[in-house]
């Protein structure tokens, strides 16, 4: 009898385990305790082909997030080896190429995940980011429009559509989406956006309105700041962007040139490391503090063990948006 409660007791506290190992790999709060876990269910004999599958995909996304592209997509690769058709494994290895600078490649992955999956909107925003960065501005036109048919209410897709435009020279359309965009998600980064192309057009007026409302909001968006100079109106809030910007490079200086090249020319000493000058080119026109913080709080094989407060993020992300103007020299 005694053996038969010891048995019992046995697999409630295994099950309990695997129960906590899959919430960790799952969660991406913590992407160190993720990776962790994931990696004790790909390793692990007690699950199954569908809960490897999960993990691999889960641990390609924290790798991701955290700048292990390399191993990102050989965990995306792994997870599609034991599931074909699983659009999250070709979307999330897509995603990885395309911060790898393999665009093409990334273009073949989201086209696959769309056809396993043609009626996710996120999908096809994703590949048309990538046709934006690519110049291919039609297709990233007709992708970001496939989007928003499917979910009029994604502020991303008018975001990215507004930018496809602007980019293509429609300023106009560029305009109205930018405007359908705050009209759904009030971000300070697509005030940005529309001042810019307010300024552009000569609408002096409504391009202060915008930048005035946008660096009020983010202080880090020292690209708005220079534009407000630029129309002569001129914040107090840009001293504090200046105080900001010396922060910023001060702490990249400090917690990241070992890795990263953090100036305004050279090669980064790690390959792997994107150059500061060059990492605006990954995202939305204006919009990095999320990806510093997923970077820089996300643990991996090639990434420093540190924290940043939401203050130093903000002057990180100041500083990189500081040298913007000299990313494609």
């Amino acid at each position: 009898m005694r053996g038969c409660l010891l048995l019992a007791c046995l697999m409630v506290t295994c099950q309990a385990a695997s129960a906590d190992v899959v919430r960790d790999c799952n969660q991406s709060r913590r992407p160190d305790m993720q990776i962790i876990a994931c990696t004790k269910i790909i390793e692990s004999r007690n699950f199954g082909r569908n809960e490897k599958t999960h993990a691999y995909i889960s641990r390609g996304k924290a790798r991701t997030d955290a700048g292990a592209l390399r191993s990102a997509m050989t965990d995306f690769t792994a997870a599609i080896r034991l599931k074909k058709k699983n659009a999250f494994a070709f979307a999330g290895r897509g995603r990885a190429k395309s911060i790898w600078g393999n665009l093409s490649g990334a273009i073949d992955d989201y086209s696959e995940a769309i056809r396993i999956s043609p009626d996710s909107d996120d999908l096809y925003i994703e590949r048309g980011h990538v046709y934006t960065v690519m110049k291919n501005f039609d297709a990233a036109i007709g992708d970001l429009t496939m989007a928003i048919r499917l979910n009029p209410r994604t502020s991303r897709a008018f975001d990215e559509r507004g930018l496809a435009y602007f980019k293509k020279g429609d300023l106009d359309r560029s305009l109205k989406d930018y405007t359908a965009a705050i009209t759904i998600f009030q971000a300070p980064e697509y005030y940005a956006s529309r001042g810019h192309v307010y300024e552009i057009k000569g609408d002096r007026l409504k391009a202060i309105d915008d930048l005035s409302h946008a660096l009020l909001a983010d202080p880090s968006l020292v690209v708005v700041r220079d534009a407000l100079k630029r129309l002569g109106a001129e914040q107090p809030v840009a001293i504090e962007t200046e105080r900001r910007i010396r922060d910023g490079m001060a702490l990249a200086e400090a917690k990241c040139a070992n890795c990263h090249a953090i100036g305004a020319t050279g090669v980064s000493p790690n390959k792997d490391a994107p150059e500061f000058r060059n990492i605006y080119r990954r995202h939305a026109m204006f919009a990095l503090r999320l990806p510093i913080t997923q970077g820089v709080t996300a643990i991996h094989d090639q990434m420093p063990q540190f924290k940043l407060s939401v203050g130093e993020i903000d002057a990180i992300a100041a500083y990189i948006n500081s040298l913007s103007k000299v990313g494609d020299n």
